[in-house]
């Protein structure tokens, strides 16, 4: 979107080469330049990431998932009071939190296993910590957030997803379903295929 922007905004007929490739990429956010600038490989890590601790994705007494980011002092500083390590000095710094990583994870589990999503949520949101849920299909599918935007529709009786980008002047409309699986089976079957 921001290239097709840029585009117009030069006023010159041009084309638009964006991939999905460089998309995800961006993802990955500092750590090409960190390979690049200090010859340093992140190891695997699943949800965490080396330079911020907590912060991943965690599993809570009921089964869902939240994911917490900590990635300033002032907000680490709240998580680890709430648990349990206020003036703790290995957590007072960004330094301090890596080097002790697998303590502060190992509690940040342990606290979380015991609250269930939506009071983890609740406790996050009152200490004015980054907290959100990891939703599940079923989830989005009744999500106030997606309803109000209408991420899923219902055409002709079958639930898809809605349009990603909505235009005010030219909104766009999703008109039909489209072919079911199979549904010209039967005639193709019986009078082979003839464009």
């Amino acid at each position: 979107a921001f290239a097709t922007m840029v585009a117009l905004w030069s006023e010159q007929g041009q084309v638009v080469d964006v991939s999905l490739l460089e998309s995800l990429f961006q993802i990955l956010g500092p750590l090409m330049t960190v390979w690049l600038t200090r010859n340093e490989l992140q190891p695997r890590m699943g949800s965490l990431l080396p330079y911020t601790v907590p912060r991943g994705v965690y599993k809570c007494a009921d089964g869902k998932f939240v994911a917490i980011s900590t990635s300033s002092d002032s907000i680490a500083a709240r998580v680890v009071k709430l648990i349990g390590f206020e003036g703790d000095d290995r957590f007072a710094t960004f330094a301090g939190r890596i080097a002790n990583r697998e303590v502060i994870e190992q509690e940040m589990d342990n606290w979380l296993a015991s609250r269930t999503q939506a009071e983890a949520l609740a406790i996050f949101e009152e200490i004015e910590a980054a907290a959100g849920p990891v939703l599940s299909m079923q989830d989005i599918e009744t999500d106030p957030h997606y309803v109000a935007r209408q991420a899923v529709v219902n055409i002709e009786g079958t639930p898809m997803q809605g349009l990603v980008a909505r235009l005010s002047a030219t909104p766009g409309a999703i008109k039909w379903r489209g072919r079911a699986k199979d549904e010209d089976g039967d005639s193709i079957r019986r009078n082979g295929w003839n464009e």
